[in-house]
Formats: C-alpha cells, sequence, structure tokens
C-alpha cells in the first residue's frame, strides 16, 4: 500500500506554487488556506472543496469559475511517478495486490480512482470516504477491516505501507501495519518481495 502525493505521485511543482505564479497572488497568504477548517472539512468528505475555496476566496483571489479551478488544480499534479508504477506494475502481474492509503478531497479522490490510476492499483482508500485522516488511528482500522472483507484473515503485520511522512508512519505502525518511510523506488523494491 502507497501514499500518493510524494510516493505515487510526484509534481515538479505543487498547485499553490503554480498558482500563485500565474495570478500573481501571495504565496504566504494562499498557503493560509490549507490550514482552514473547511480545507480540512473537505479532506474528510464533509464539505464540498469549491465552498471551501468560495468561503476563503480572499486568499485565492479567483475571479472565474470555480469548476474550472477544481480541474486546474487535478491536472497541475498529474505527474504520476513512472518508476514506483513500473515496479507496481511487476508485483500486480506476480498477483500482489497494491492499494493507494491517501487524504484526498472527493474531487482529487476521484481523479486519482478515473483518471491518473484507474487501471494500476487494486483499490484506494481515502480519507473523505473513512471521515479521518491518516493521522487518526481509525482511518487505518478502517483500511484493515476492507482489506480483511476482501482478504481473509489478512493481519495487520501482513500489510506493508509506505508514505514519505514519518508521523503517518508511526500512526500507520501503531495499528499494527508494517509501515516504512519513502525517500525512493529503491526503499519498496528492497523491502517488498513476491
Amino acid at each position: 500500500m502507497l501514499d500518493a502525493d510524494g510516493v505515487l505521485v510526484l509534481p515538479p511543482k505543487l498547485f499553490s506554487e503554480v498558482y500563485c505564479e500565474k495570478y500573481g497572488v501571495d504565496p504566504e497568504k494562499q498557503q493560509q488556506f490549507y490550514a482552514t477548517d473547511e480545507f480540512k472539512q473537505a479532506l474528510l468528505g464533509n464539505l464540498d472543496l469549491i465552498e471551501a475555496i468560495k468561503k476563503h476566496n480572499d486568499l485565492w483571489q479567483w475571479k472565474g469559475d470555480f469548476n474550472e479551478l477544481v480541474v486546474m488544480w487535478l491536472e497541475a499534479e498529474n505527474y504520476p511517478n513512472k518508476d514506483l508504477i513500473d515496479l507496481v506494475n511487476e508485483y500486480r502481474q506476480q498477483g500482489l495486490p497494491v492499494y493507494l492509503a491517501t487524504q484526498q478531497e472527493k474531487y482529487r479522490a476521484k481523479y486519482l480512482k478515473e483518471t491518473m490510476f484507474s487501471d494500476v492499483l487494486d483499490g484506494m482508500f481515502c480519507s473523505c470516504d473513512f471521515q479521518a485522516n491518516k493521522h487518526d488511528k481509525s482511518f487505518w482500522q478502517s483500511v484493515i477491516k476492507s482489506l480483511n472483507s476482501k482478504y481473509e484473515d489478512i493481519a495487520p503485520h501482513e500489510i506493508v505501507y509506505f508514505d514519505d511522512r514519518q508521523s503517518i508512519v508511526d500512526v500507520a505502525k501503531d495499528c499494527g501495519l508494517d509501515a516504512y518511510l519513502y525517500t525512493e523506488v529503491s526503499d519498496v523494491e528492497s523491502l517488498v518481495t513476491v
């Protein structure tokens, strides 16, 4: 199981950087949006991202159609980690299922599922579907329960997970997963054998 941003998705620049450069928005001010309760609620599936942006448009200064802004955001970060995807394909051909575990609001979750990774993964676990983020043990408990329903009696320590944030690796480990910090593809290659 893999994280999205920083692991399976590697854009050269975050959308926030691209956006601020293109529209002359103060990056420090725009960055405040990601700490708002509204954005956090969108990640939990409790609020539409567009509503969150509209409420804080003073930080965005967006003058166009908000649906267009979301599409631009999704497309700006469509940079799959090709080397890691090659490895994922090898694993899946050998019968090892591979999943994504990620914190996303509903538009990006759908984009990852249907556009970026529609035929690459066996499934996805998203914060917006579980109403919990990856720092919350209930997220991992839901992941384990879901995998248990598909792969009978799989034990948490049999689930190998990679994330680029140590704090999330630690929570996953606390829930019994075999979790590791991701820095490069060789991390996965050296720790996962079929």
